[in-house]
């Protein structure tokens, strides 16, 4: 069970308890802790939380959260990335800073595959 933990030997453990549903939860010795952005003097950029917007080149007018998505702001960032018709997008979703994040359906995005959007 350790092992699928990634931990390979029993020094590098703190505490380790097994969990009524039978699983094992482990708490690392400091010094054999993965090392964080910040113990490299990295500067960590924020999670967003991202929804998806298109789904196999359909846009999607509500979210799985069920928030109404802003069909004219995908259709200007998608234009903006150099997207003619959202056909051409098998998936993108939409960051909470506003950033959209698409793959194409084909490699050459420039590629026009009928409909505008």
């Amino acid at each position: 069970m350790l092992r699928q933990q990634n931990i390979f030997s029993l020094r590098e453990v703190l505490y380790a308890t097994l969990e009524t549903n039978g699983s094992l939860s482990v708490m690392r010795k400091p010094e054999y802790e993965p090392p964080a952005a910040q113990d490299m003097g990295i500067d960590a950029q924020p999670d967003f939380f991202s929804v998806t917007v298109i789904d196999k080149g359909r846009l999607l007018n509500e979210s799985m959260r069920g928030k109404t998505i802003d069909v004219e702001l995908i259709k200007a960032k998608a234009r903006e990335q150099g997207y003619d018709s959202i056909n051409e997008i098998a998936y993108a979703e939409l960051s909470e800073d506003g950033t959209l994040h698409v793959v194409p359906m084909k490699e050459n995005k420039n590629q026009k595959s009928g409909g505008s959007i």
